[in-house]
């Protein structure tokens, strides 16, 4: 790539890519990475350039790759990056416990916003059996 072929609009698309990925709004995704709605827009359709902060949170809030984010190579997540481990597992292996997604969720906006997002439709989605499911165990604590 040459210096004279970068193109603001093929970045913007490889953003808006990084955010459907991530599942967010452009207003979930500005807020992530403290950006107003506008800009995240002017961005995503090329009007606008990143600024190094972003690049920075993107990377570090949802290891996105930045050869992918600047070059347009490669996956979208990073997975040749720095993995961290909660004890004696690696991340990216299975969760067993609320305590190993706890540790998840407190670590990661995207879990966050992903585990509430699917939280939120599955209670609406199943609200009467949830419901009776609820009931029926409060019943049983309280004889």
């Amino acid at each position: 790539m040459s210096d004279n072929d970068y193109s603001l609009e093929e970045f913007g698309q490889r953003i808006k890519a990084v955010r459907r990925r991530l599942n967010m709004t452009q207003k979930e995704f500005g807020e992530a990475v403290d950006l107003s709605v506008s800009f995240i827009s002017d961005i995503e359709s090329g009007r606008s350039k990143a600024c190094l902060d972003f690049f920075f949170n993107l990377a570090r809030k949802f290891n996105i790759n930045l050869y992918y984010l600047i070059l347009g190579e490669g996956e979208i997540i990073d997975t040749q990056g720095h993995h961290p481990t909660m004890g004696n597992k690696k991340v990216g292996q299975s969760i067993n416990t609320i305590n190993e997604l706890l540790w998840y969720t407190d670590r990661s906006p995207m879990m966050l916003h992903t585990i509430l997002g699917f939280a939120s439709r599955f209670i609406h989605e199943n609200r009467d059996y949830l419901i009776k499911e609820i009931e029926e165990s409060e019943g049983t604590q309280s004889s």
